[in-house]
């Protein structure tokens, strides 16, 4: 039965392909890229270094991507793509050869392997069909029906989506221009994700018809403003439940709206100066009924909010080969965008936080480096920043970009960039500060937060969750100071030297007074005298060098050496962080973290290109250090560090972390090598 499946299927794919070929022009072009990992966790339940389905850092794989376009008159084409893609779907698995179900005696969840588990069969899916009419007429340019990734937006509205998943998302786009060219227009009808686009990352039941609607105007005013309108209506449909009478229509009722508005200046008048401000206004609403859930990428209550980012950029400006940037930005605490960029845009000038020590998160209390998919080594970088309350990482690996939520960040950010002596220069200078820095989220108990935590509360220090948007007590600030510098020895055909030394200084006051202590912490087993002995305290301080080199008109090598180190004081031993109801440390993601931090990062990597090829590698090896600290909390809120064995053991024994801390009392180490190569070819 099967085999009589698959040729059916190959010959209506057959019959399509030659349909369309008599139709009118068609193209076909594709790649197939094939992905090599190797790692000392020797994992194998997934084909990248972190994702939902199943991570791994070992074993081999490969894509297969067939695209085509066909040009079926003047005004009409079609265009699509056939996409296998990573998951489970090892060499080792021999084509998916094989396997079956099975339900566990017991009952419960079914399990498949083999051929039988799309995620371990070498399986294609449809995707990114489109259909774009292009009629001709004066006031439209085009109509495109189906797939797209909706870069035509920004990313605090409607943003592209992973790179994976670039052109899943499918509506009607209408483009074009009015009043002779001087108003250019995009209007778009975007279904939603079913699975993530809602609270509790879904859309509910009735899901055909829920959709954004996008309108975007923009146009020149004179010969050196640019303003751009952006309009943004997103719906949730459910069925009316006291709607039971079928014989008319059933009704509907909204399960949650999302309103965006966007204003965005762009001026260049000066040869000097070039300047734009963008403002947007956000509003959401949503269904009473709906029950709250920690794991929900929406607000939990109704909530509106503004953002702001004005952007200045200086050059040779009294001086020669001077260039400052400078970036103003204030993010509402409860600006919400359902369809806002997720990863691949950088809404802030800032570089943020290191993403070594992004959701790296070794489990400290049992002195284990593995509890995290990416591994101890964290994101290879600087972090992204996304305003999406559900910034995603997931199908990544160590070599890519971290994306981070900023939501409620607002501060400054200067870049001057210089050149002397052949030496690339620039430097960073950022002050933030953060519009939730509130007790309570604003109100009388914490219970009353809008903004989800998501992935719990370790969002901040070492190893922390990227879509801890709210921490319900809180009263922080963060200065970041980085400089980077680029020369080019011109010896042996040109070798390229960079390094960089960044520090920033953390700093949450958290809970700010003794009586809101018992909201903070309703863990009943917490012990704790004074509200200052929950303040948290970081100095992070890093550096790197590189050296890189083309070795022959094929071939570049670099070698690189990062340093990244933490001092940080994570509160006393007396109480775990702020936590939602419901949500312990015993889950495993409270982890002890005061003390010395420090990882070293070795990284050899070699790209090879030729006609039609591309070959990537990346090793690396990190080895680091944790060196705890203790310390006791005093009744008048000073501490005092605990040192000794026998004393360290007894004061870990007494506090509310009920015994999870394995406490050691001196340092130990962590380690992980890790290895991508990748394979493309085109054709």
């Amino acid at each position: 039965m099967e085999f009589k499946k698959k040729v059916l299927a190959s010959a209506v794919l057959l019959g399509l392909a030659s349909q369309m070929a008599m139709a009118g022009d068609i193209r076909w072009y594709g790649s197939v890229y094939n992905k090599f990992l190797d790692g000392n966790q020797n994992s194998q339940t997934g084909l990248y270094n972190n994702s939902e389905f199943g991570s791994g850092d070992i074993g081999q794989g490969t894509e297969f991507e067939l695209m085509f376009e066909a040009k079926v008159s003047e005004k009409v084409e079609v265009g699509g793509r056939l996409k296998s893609r990573f998951d489970s779907n090892y060499w080792s698995n021999f084509g998916g050869f094989g396997g079956g179900c099975e339900a566990p005696a017991g009952g419960g969840e079914v399990t498949c392997t083999g051929e039988s588990n799309p995620k371990e069969a070498q399986y294609l899916k449809l995707r990114g069909i489109y259909t774009r009419i292009t009629p001709g007429y004066d006031w439209i340019d085009s109509v495109t029906i189906g797939s797209n990734d909706w870069g035509i937006f920004d990313p605090m509205t409607i943003g592209k989506m992973r790179y994976i998943d670039r052109d899943n998302g499918s509506g009607i786009l209408a483009q074009g221009a009015l009043f002779d060219d001087s108003l250019r227009y995009d209007f778009a009808r975007i279904s939603l994700p079913s699975l993530w686009a809602g609270p509790q990352f879904g859309t509910g039941d009735l899901h055909a018809q829920d959709a954004a609607y996008a309108l975007q105007l923009g146009g020149n005013v004179g010969d050196d403003l640019n303003v751009t309108l952006i309009h943004e209506y997103v719906q949730d449909q459910e069925l009316d439940a006291n709607d039971t009478n079928a014989t008319n229509g059933r009704r509907l009722e909204t399960r949650f709206a999302n309103t965006v508005t966007g204003l965005k200046l762009a001026w260049d008048g000066l040869d000097f100066l070039s300047t734009n401000v963008a403002l947007y206004n956000s509003s959401f609403d949503i269904d009473d009924s709906i029950t709250e859930a920690r794991w929900t990428p929406t607000p939990s209550k109704s909530v509106n909010d503004t953002s702001l980012l004005l952007n200045v950029e200086l050059s040779d400006f009294g001086v020669e080969d001077l260039t400052v940037s400078a970036q103003y930005f204030d993010i509402g605490k409860d600006y919400f965008s359902m369809m806002a960029s997720r990863r691949e845009a950088d809404v802030l000038l800032t570089e943020g936080y290191d993403a070594a020590w992004g959701w790296s998160r070794p489990n400290y209390n049992s002195k284990s480096a593995g509890t995290a998919n990416v591994g101890y080594g964290g994101w290879r970088g600087t972090q992204q920043q996304v305003v999406a309350v559900n910034a995603d990482n997931e199908f990544t690996d160590f070599d890519e970009a971290q994306a981070y939520s900023v939501i409620g960040w607002k501060g400054l950010t200067v870049i001057p960039r210089y050149t002397i002596a052949d030496v690339d220069l620039s430097l960073e200078i950022t002050l933030l500060d953060f519009n939730d820095n509130e007790q309570a989220c604003g109100s009388a108990v914490k219970a009353d937060c809008a903004m989800p935590g998501l992935d719990g509360v370790s969002g901040w220090g070492v190893g922390g969750d990227y879509r801890s948007v709210l921490s319900p007590y809180q009263d922080k600030s963060t200065n970041i100071f980085v400089l980077r510098a680029e020369h080019q020895l011109d010896v042996l055909g040109g070798i390229d030297l960079s390094g960089f030394v960044k520090f920033m200084g953390d700093e949450d006051k958290r809970v700010t007074s003794n009586a809101a202590l018992a909201d903070a912490y309703s863990n009943a087993s917490t012990v704790i005298a004074h509200h200052k002995h929950d303040d948290r305290e970081a100095d992070y301080t890093s550096f790197g060098l590189s050296v890189g080199a083309q070795l022959h008109q094929d071939l570049y090598v670099k070698a690189y050496y990062d340093v990244y180190e933490v001092d940080l004081m994570d509160g006393t031993i007396d109480n775990v962080p702020t936590v939602f109801d419901g949500w312990e440390q015993g889950g495993g993601w409270v982890e002890y973290q005061t003390g010395q931090h420090s990882k070293n990062i070795f990284g050899l990597q070699a790209d090879y290109i030729i006609s039609g090829i591309e070959v990537g590698a990346k090793v690396e090896f990190i080895h680091g250090t944790y060196d705890p600290e203790y310390y006791q909390g005093n009744a008048d809120g000073s501490v005092t560090e605990v040192t000794g064995a026998a004393a360290i053991d007894a004061l870990v024994a007494g506090s509310g972390w009920n015994g999870n801390i394995d406490a050691p009392s001196e340092d130990f180490d962590y380690s992980q090598y890790r290895m991508k190569v990748f394979v493309k070819t085109q054709f």
